[in-house]
């Protein structure tokens, strides 16, 4: 889930100038770092979540589709991110994942929406179609991120990560492939 509001690119708000296009190369590098996938989706969101890609296990596809993905400057609703995730969860074929899911969400993390329950509804998902419950992990981009939002939506499954550690996309990367 990438983070396309408004904050993401002022500086006022903690952003930079650049900031969007930071942003989509850092997926860009964690979907490398995943190889083949099966199944992937990516979601550009701000006051709406929209997918940018539902082509499934076609990384050079969704690697495009990424780059092409427009800045749209709305307020940050990483609850609509969050529930256009968790619908997709729920259209998976059975059999589609040996392990559960995984979901990145890349933001500043200045939300204007509640996201912990949405996560929790994430997390919770568990049926025939993948052999654990998915894993929440979490980037924010900038100093002023909500560092606690971030932390209780990945709770309990994945792990938050604050870009301003320098490594943290690596360290993200690194979590994901284990």
């Amino acid at each position: 889930m990438l983070d396309s509001s408004g904050s993401i690119e002022m500086p006022s708000e903690g952003g930079f100038v650049g900031g969007w296009a930071v942003e989509k190369e850092l997926a860009v590098g964690i979907i490398k770092s995943l190889g083949s996938v099966r199944n992937l989706l990516v979601v550009r969101f701000d006051e709406a979540a929209v997918p940018i890609t539902t082509n499934a296990g076609n990384t050079s596809r969704a690697i495009l589709d990424i780059r092409a993905a427009t800045y749209t400057s709305g307020d940050t609703n990483i609850t609509a991110a969050l529930r256009a995730c968790s619908t997709a969860l729920d259209g998976l074929p059975a059999g589609t994942t040996s392990i559960g899911p995984i979901v990145v969400l890349i933001t500043d993390g200045q939300d204007e929406n509640t996201a912990v329950s949405e996560a929790f509804n994430i997390k919770s998902h568990k049926s025939q179609s993948y052999a654990s419950a998915p894993k929440i992990f979490t980037l924010g981009m900038v100093e002023k991120t909500q560092v606690g939002l971030l932390r209780a939506i990945s709770s309990g499954s994945g792990r938050a990560f604050l870009a301003s550690d320098g490594s943290a996309a690596t360290l993200l990367v690194n979590s994901l492939t284990k």
